[in-house]
């Protein structure tokens, strides 16, 4: 038969893997035999991504890098300026404090992490 092909539609298959990422590169390690994947164009899409604490971040964490770095500079010194008032035994001024502790959280939660049922 001198019929030309039929041309095959593409097959999406999920395929298990583990990522590890930091500021310099993300490291894809695939968990599938290679026969299986041998030849085929893989296009990975990660979602949920977990700190070490299980919280889930947006993707701006990685796109907006220098922005969240800031924010959490923001929080460091907030939270040093809390100890040092907690140390001098000010507490007026760590109750005043302790409250910009918790904008600064805020401020990088409500930018950089997603949203979910429990905060």
């Amino acid at each position: 038969n001198e019929a030309p092909a039929l041309r095959q539609k593409k097959t999406e298959v999920n395929v298990p893997f583990t990522f590890v990422a930091s500021n310099e590169k993300v490291v894809i390690t695939i968990d599938e035999e290679p026969a299986m994947i041998e030849g085929c164009t893989l296009n990975f899409i990660v979602r949920d991504v977990r700190d070490e604490n299980g919280n889930y971040s947006l993707p701006a964490v990685w796109s907006d890098r220098a922005g969240f770095e800031a924010r959490a500079a923001d929080y460091a010194a907030a939270a040093a300026k809390l100890a040092d008032l907690a140390k001098a035994g000010d507490k007026p001024g760590f109750a005043t404090q302790f409250g910009e502790v918790g904008k600064a959280c805020k401020a990088c939660h409500d930018a950089y992490r997603k949203p979910d049922d429990h905060h």
